[in-house]
């Protein structure tokens, strides 16, 4: 592994110290290839970009979930430092097992999974994947010295490769594994897209390849930069960059003047792992769990609590009309009443709720027909009449979210019915009767609907997840009244579904279907949108998104239960 990381350090190195540096921001194990002879290439230059001193942000969020630092979400610009985060997370992967994408952010200590594992090396990789990027090492050379350092302390007996969690009984300590090539006669090159991959077992890597490796010079090779590669070679001979930033030839100290042979097999650095359990909120229980009784929903149910204390639910039949039903709660969700119709409307997506002030129940969803369309309409007597729905429009490709201010001011949010999936914002200073002018909400996209909320400061508060297809969680606010928005911070969860977001004494709190295929619920919360922590596991399944309100210094979780019923759910929190 010690191996790996230096020649992967080579490769890093040459990028950061071209003239402008490249950043490569997308190191990951399926983006590492070994070639039969054992040397190591990076493929996959699609999102690389140059540095840029002046920059102070990038100018595309790509990413992939558990291997970019947090600087790679739009928090500033990406810099060799957001490199280096990357091969810490793969190097972690590599010594443990765990796979970072399925909890970002979260590095299990090494030496509490493996105690033989060399404690310098376990200090390296922590440093690696600092969060604060100035607090990681400055460049790939200086870990490649340590890394060399390290090698030659464990010369004796190698720290090992990636261990597979497929059979946690039966691994075997990292310092007892080695990479096992497979496919190295294959006659034919193999493809970013289509790769063969090698497994990991406890083999002894070839006696001559190990030799070889020993007497192979740690200095820079000659680079041949053209179209034809698509990989980055280090490790002995040239190295093929198939990357359009850079020019054709650069001079440097060869072994070979070819490129690396076609022929290649991959490193496979995933295996199937299980994900570490993350500590739940402190003093914090679920319980009080109702099902209401004769009420299923095809859509994630819209919840809001009134002033004077009730639980309201607006949701789509699960019929074939798709007509919008309303229920309340007088008594803290225990029972459910009040059953009415939102007269000759209706939507194929969840509805968004709001309640003002005076008790005013506002609405808004997308039209019944796929145009997209939003409506909006309102009821002063708790649900039990609404007004005649009037369009906003505009045209939504997924639900929208709605909050209202401490001055009546409703904010809506909502994904546009076009390929980009950007986030639009509108507002309404008159309960709902005309509608500002839509902004987009600068860099956010989503393909799914977001969570909206507003603090008694005016602070908007937005929760959504990556229009990437990861599912990533990220955050952003606006404390003036949605003119301008923050750049987005990763949460570290992830969900295909759109999440659920409030607000209790000053402390946002989040809830999201994990995005593992259990559809189970969790929460997690945050006093700055920045850093969150505490997630719980709230032991409940949704089919679709949740709801998330506050009452009486309770959360109020409403979901659809995921046992085939579409029931509507209602479970609320302790402290």
């Amino acid at each position: 592994m010690v191996r790996i990381g230096i020649e992967l350090c080579e490769v890093l190195d040459y990028l950061h110290t071209n003239k402008p540096p490249i950043i490569f921001r997308d190191l990951k194990p399926l983006n590492i290839m070994m070639t039969p002879k054992g040397h190591i290439c990076l493929i996959d230059f699609g999102i690389a970009r140059h540095f840029k001193q002046e920059q102070a942000n990038d100018t595309a969020h790509f990413y992939s979930m558990g291997y970019a630092p947090p600087e790679q979400y739009g928090r500033s610009q990406t810099s060799p430092r957001s490199d280096i985060y990357s091969l810490g997370a793969t190097l972690h992967q590599m010594l443990s097992g765990h796979n970072p994408a399925h909890h970002p952010f979260q590095f299990a200590p090494l030496q509490q999974l493996d105690a033989t594992i060399p404690v310098p090396l376990v200090s390296l990789v922590r440093q690696m994947v600092e969060m604060d990027e100035h607090k990681r090492p400055v460049r790939a050379a200086t870990i490649k010295q340590q890394l060399e350092q390290i090698l030659v302390l464990e010369q004796s007996e190698p720290v090992g490769s990636m261990r597979s969690e497929t059979d946690p009984e039966t691994v075997m300590p990292a310092s007892r594994l080695r990479l096992q090539e497979q496919g190295a006669r294959s006659s034919s090159p193999t493809s970013p897209t289509a790769r063969a991959s090698t497994t990991v077992g406890p083999q002894s890597i070839p006696p001559a390849r190990e030799e070889r490796s020993k007497a192979r010079p740690l200095v820079r090779r000659s680079v041949l930069l053209g179209l034809l590669g698509g990989t980055v070679a280090v490790g002995g001979g040239a190295v093929a960059l198939s990357y359009s930033l850079i020019g054709a030839v650069l001079p440097g100290k060869s072994t070979t003047k070819t490129p690396v042979p076609a022929k290649r097999t991959t490193l496979a650095l995933t295996p199937k792992t299980t994900p570490a359990p993350t500590p739940a909120a402190s003093g914090t229980t679920w319980t009080h769990l109702q099902r209401i009784f004769g009420q299923a929903s095809k859509v994630t149910p819209a919840l809001a609590v009134s002033p004077d204390g009730i639980l309201h639910q607006v949701f789509v039949a699960n019929n074939g009309g798709n007509g919008m039903l309303h229920i309340s709660s007088q008594d803290q969700g225990a029972t459910w009443g009040n059953y009415y119709t939102v007269p000759d409307q209706s939507s194929q997506a969840a509805p968004a709720l709001t309640i003002s002030s005076n008790g005013t129940l506002h609405l808004v969803y997308t039209a019944n027909d796929g145009s997209g369309g939003l409506f909006y309409t309102s009821s002063h007597d708790q649900g039990a009449t609404w007004a005649s729905a009037s369009p906003i429009n505009e045209l939504s490709k997924s639900a929208p979210a709605l909050t209202i201010s401490s001055n009546g001011t409703l904010y809506l949010v909502f994904v546009a019915d076009n390929r980009s999936n950007r986030m639009l914002y509108t507002s309404s200073q008159d309960q709902g009767v005309t509608w500002a002018n839509t902004y987009p909400i600068s860099k956010q996209s989503s393909q799914n609907a977001p969570a909206l909320t507003v603090s008694t400061d005016g602070t908007l508060h937005m929760v959504y997840t990556a229009n990437g297809g990861s599912g990533g969680l990220l955050y952003t606010s606006s404390h003036n009244q949605g003119a301008t928005w923050a750049s987005a911070y990763y949460i570290g969860q992830s969900s295909q579904l759109a999440p659920a977001l409030t607000i209790l004494n000053n402390t946002l709190y989040l809830a999201f279907v994990a995005n593992d295929g259990s559809n189970q619920l969790y929460v997690i919360s945050s006093q700055d949108g920045i850093h969150w922590s505490g997630r719980q596991k709230v032991g409940q399944a949704s089919l679709y998104a949740p709801a998330l309100a506050v009452l009486n210094g309770k959360l109020y979780l409403a979901f659809v239960a995921n046992d085939g019923s579409n029931q509507l759910s209602i479970i609320s929190s302790q402290e």
